[in-house]
C-alpha cells in the first residue's frame, strides 16, 4: 500500500505541473500567455527579441555580422508570463570579449501579470573578429531566478553607401565617405563576404552578387538627406529618413540576385524591395539560384510588381540552407501564376514569420495565387507565418495558402491562413507526393474548399494535431481535413486534437480519409458542422480500419431543420470498417452511422444503443464499437472557434468533460493533459 501510495502522489504531482507549462515548439516560438493554475501565485520571465520570439534561457543569440565602429543597440523585451509580480532584481554585463563598453536601459524592474517592458542593450566593438557577452537578469521567477544569455557576433570593416550624399566618382565607401550605389559598393569588395551598410534612400539599380562580388547588405540607417547617422538604425520604422528602397533599373531584371556563393554567408536586412512593373514573361522580387547556400533574407518590405506573366516575390532554385525571416511580401497583381515565396529543389529551407498579403482582387479568368510554394528538395520548415489570400470569382481560377509536392521531411508549424475564395476546388494547405510531414497548430480560417488536403503517393508519415480549421464558403463539397492515398502506400496516420468548424455549404465532411491503409488514428478531434442538405462528420471511402477514438462530432441544428442525410461517420466499401469506435460523443446528428454496402434498408443506425453494438449487420467489421455518448457538449462560445470557443465548460456532461480514455498529452490550446482525471473527450481538457 505504501508504495501504490507513493506512485499516485507522484502522478498527481506530475499532473499539477503539467497545468503550469506551456509546450513551444523550438526556440523560436512565438510567445503565449501561459496558463496557470488559479490556487498558485507565480511570476515567469520571459525575454523576447524584436520580432516576438522568444529567446531561451541558457541559449545563444548571433547577431551575425557586426560593422566595426557602429553603436549596435539590441531590441528587446521583458515580459512577465505568470500571475504574480515579476521583479528583476539585477541585471549583469559578463564575459566581454572585444567589447569593453556594453550598457543597457531597462524601462521598469516590476511588472504585473502579462505585463512587458522595453530592455535594450548598447554596444561598439573594439576590433575586427569575433565579439560576445552575456547577460543575467536575475528576478523572483522561482523556476528561473537566474536568466542567462550569450550574444555573439562578428565583427568586420564594412563598406558604407548613402544614395543623398555619397558620391562613386569621389567616395571611398567609408562612414564619411560613402558611395552612392550599392553595385559600387559590390564592385570593391577585396574578398566575397563583406558587409555594405546602406543608408535610407532610394536606390535604381540591378543587384548581382556572384563570384567575389557577394556580400550582406544592411539597410534602415538614418539619413536626412544631408548627413547620415550610422549610429541610427531602425529596420521597422516607416519613417522616410529611414526607408531604404530598391527597384529594379531593368524592367526584366530582379532587383537582387545571388546566384552560386560557394556558401558565403549573405544576409539581406532593412529594405524595401520592389519588382518591376512592366511586363515580360515573370517577374521575380529576389531571385536565389545556382548551388546558393546560407542565404538568409530578413526584415524586408517586399513588392511583387506587375506583370502579363508569373509573379515571383521570393523565388529560390537548386540551393541549400536559405532562411526567409520575418519579410512582408506585398501581391500587387494576380496572373497565371502569382506566388510570394516559390522554391524549387532546395533543401534546408526555413519560412519563418512572413507577412503575405495581396491589395487587389482582380477578376480575371484562369488566375493563380498561392502565399507559399515548394516544389521538390527535404527538410523545408514553414513556420509562424500570416498568409491572406485573394477573393478570386471568375472561371478557372484557384487559391491556395501553402502548396507543397514532391519532397519530404516537411514541418508546417504554427501558421494563419485566413480569407481565400475561388470558383475550382482551392485548399488553405495542400500536399500532394509528401513523404513524411508534420502539420501542427496552424490557425485556418478561409473560404476555401478544404482546409489541409493530403494526396499521398508514396510511402510515409504524417502527424496533423493541433491545428484549428474554419472554413466558411457556400460551394458544395467542403472538408476540413481530407487525405486521399492514390497509390496503396504504406503509412502512418496521426490525426488528433484538430478543431473542425464548417460553417456553410453542402455536402460537408469534417474529415474524409479515402483510400488509406496501415496505422490511420482519428483521435480526440473536435468537429462541428452548420446543417444543411448532406453532412458527414466523419467520411470513410474504402479504408483500411482506421482507429476513431475520443472526438466530439457535433451538428449544430442552426435553423431547426433536419434532414434525411446527417451522419456522424459515413462508410463507403466494405474495407472501410473501422478497427475501433470507441467513446466518441456524437451529437445533433440524425443518424450515428452508415454503410453504403449494407442492404438499403439496414444501412443507417439512429439509435445511440445500436450503435455501440457492433454485432449489428452493417458493422460486423468492425472490431470494437462501444462506450460512445450523444451527450450536448455544451461549448464555452461555439460561435468564436478561433479564439478556442469549443472549449468545454464546468456544466459540461460529465462523461463528456470526464469520459476520455485515448492517449494524447496536449489540448489543442497545446496545454499538457489531463488537467482533470479522467481525460476529456475533444481537443481540450474541460478547464475545471
Amino acid at each position: 500500500m505504501k508504495r501504490i501510495l507513493i506512485i499516485l502522489i507522484l502522478i498527481l504531482t506530475f499532473v499539477t505541473t503539467c497545468r503550469l507549462v506551456h509546450l513551444f515548439e523550438d526556440e523560436n516560438s512565438v510567445i503565449t500567455t501561459t496558463t496557470q493554475s488559479s490556487t498558485i501565485k507565480r511570476s515567469k520571465i520571459y525575454l523576447i527579441d524584436e520580432t516576438n520570439r522568444i529567446i531561451p534561457s541558457d541559449s545563444t543569440k548571433n547577431l551575425g555580422l557586426i560593422p566595426l565602429g557602429n553603436l549596435i543597440n539590441i531590441n528587446l523585451k521583458i515580459r512577465n508570463g505568470g500571475n504574480d509580480i515579476l521583479k528583476i532584481n539585477n541585471v549583469s554585463i559578463l564575459d566581454k570579449i572585444n567589447c569593453s563598453n556594453v550598457s543597457y536601459n531597462l524601462s521598469k524592474t516590476e511588472l504585473n501579470s502579462y505585463e512587458e517592458t522595453n530592455f535594450t542593450i548598447s554596444t561598439k566593438f573594439d576590433n575586427t573578429g569575433d565579439g560576445s557577452f552575456r547577460i543575467e537578469i536575475l528576478s523572483n521567477d522561482p523556476n528561473m531566478p537566474v536568466f542567462r544569455v550569450k550574444f555573439i557576433g562578428n565583427v568586420v570593416n564594412a563598406i558604407y553607401v548613402s544614395e543623398k550624399t555619397g558620391d562613386d566618382s569621389t567616395g571611398t565607401g567609408t562612414m564619411t565617405s560613402p558611395y552612392k550605389t550599392i553595385t559600387k559598393g559590390l564592385e570593391n569588395l577585396q574578398n566575397a563576404g563583406g558587409l555594405i551598410c546602406v543608408a535610407a534612400g532610394s536606390y535604381t539599380e540591378d543587384i548581382n552578387m556572384y563570384g567575389i562580388h557577394i556580400a550582406s547588405l544592411y539597410g534602415g540607417y538614418y539619413c536626412d538627406g544631408a548627413t547620415v547617422d550610422w549610429n541610427n538604425r531602425n529596420i521597422f520604422s516607416s519613417e522616410p529618413n529611414y526607408i531604404t528602397s530598391i527597384s529594379p533599373a531593368s524592367f526584366y531584371m530582379p532587383p537582387i540576385s545571388i546566384m552560386s556563393n560557394s556558401g558565403v554567408p549573405v544576409d539581406i536586412e532593412g529594405f524595401t524591395i520592389n519588382g518591376s512593373n512592366s511586363s515580360p514573361s515573370e517577374i521575380t522580387t529576389i531571385y536565389i539560384s545556382y548551388n546558393c547556400q546560407n542565404i538568409v533574407i530578413k526584415n524586408n518590405n517586399i513588392s511583387c510588381g506587375d506583370s502579363s506573366g508569373n509573379i515571383y516575390g521570393i523565388k529560390i532554385e537548386s540551393s541549400n540552407f536559405i532562411h526567409i525571416i520575418n519579410n512582408s511580401i506585398t501581391i500587387n497583381k494576380i496572373t497565371t501564376e502569382t506566388c510570394a515565396i516559390y522554391n524549387w529543389n532546395s533543401s534546408d529551407i526555413e519560412i519563418i514569420d512572413n507577412r503575405i498579403q495581396q491589395i487587389t482582387n482582380p477578376n480575371d479568368d484562369n488566375i493563380s495565387f498561392c502565399g507559399i510554394r515548394n516544389n521538390g528538395g527535404n527538410n523545408i520548415s514553414i513556420r509562424n507565418n500570416n498568409i491572406q489570400l485573394p477573393n478570386l470569382s471568375e472561371a478557372g481560377s484557384s487559391v491556395n495558402g501553402i502548396w507543397l509536392e514532391n519532397a519530404s521531411d516537411m514541418f508546417i508549424f504554427n501558421n494563419r491562413i485566413e480569407n481565400g475564395e475561388s470558383p475550382e476546388e482551392s485548399s488553405a494547405i495542400y500536399l500532394n507526393n509528401i513523404t513524411n510531414a508534420q502539420i501542427a497548430d496552424n490557425i485556418i480560417n478561409t473560404k476555401t474548399y478544404i482546409g489541409i488536403d493530403i494526396n499521398i503517393t508514396a510511402n510515409c508519415d504524417f502527424n496533423i494535431r493541433n491545428n484549428t480549421i474554419v472554413l466558411d464558403t457556400a460551394t458544395d463539397d467542403v472538408t476540413g481535413i481530407y487525405i486521399e492515398n492514390i497509390s496503396g502506400s504504406i503509412f502512418n496516420l496521426n490525426c488528433y486534437n484538430n478543431v473542425l468548424y464548417i460553417k456553410n455549404g453542402n455536402n460537408k465532411n469534417g474529415i474524409s480519409l479515402e483510400h488509406t491503409n496501415n496505422n490511420v488514428k482519428i483521435i480526440n478531434n473536435t468537429i462541428v458542422m452548420n446543417n444543411s442538405i448532406f453532412n458527414k462528420g466523419i467520411n470513410l471511402i474504402d479504408n483500411d480500419s482506421p482507429l476513431i477514438e475520443n472526438n466530439i462530432i457535433f451538428l449544430n441544428n442552426i435553423n431547426g431543420m433536419t434532414s434525411d442525410n446527417e451522419f456522424a461517420i459515413y462508410e463507403t466499401a466494405s474495407s472501410s470498417d473501422p478497427e475501433t469506435i470507441l467513446n466518441n460523443d456524437v451529437f445533433g446528428f440524425k443518424y450515428f452511422y452508415y454503410d453504403f454496402d449494407a442492404p438499403i434498408d439496414e444501412r443507417k443506425i439512429a439509435s445511440l444503443n445500436d450503435f455501440n453494438k457492433s454485432e449489428k449487420t452493417n458493422q460486423r467489421g468492425v472490431d470494437t464499437v462501444r462506450d460512445n455518448k450523444s451527450a450536448n457538449p455544451k461549448f464555452f462560445n461555439i460561435n468564436d472557434p478561433i479564439n478556442h470557443g469549443l472549449k468545454l465548460q464546468i456544466s459540461s456532461p460529465q462523461d463528456v468533460k470526464q469520459g476520455g480514455k485515448s492517449q494524447v498529452f496536449l489540448n489543442n490550446d497545446r496545454i499538457y493533459r489531463p488537467r482533470t482525471m479522467p481525460w476529456s473527450i475533444g481537443a481540450y481538457e474541460c478547464d475545471e
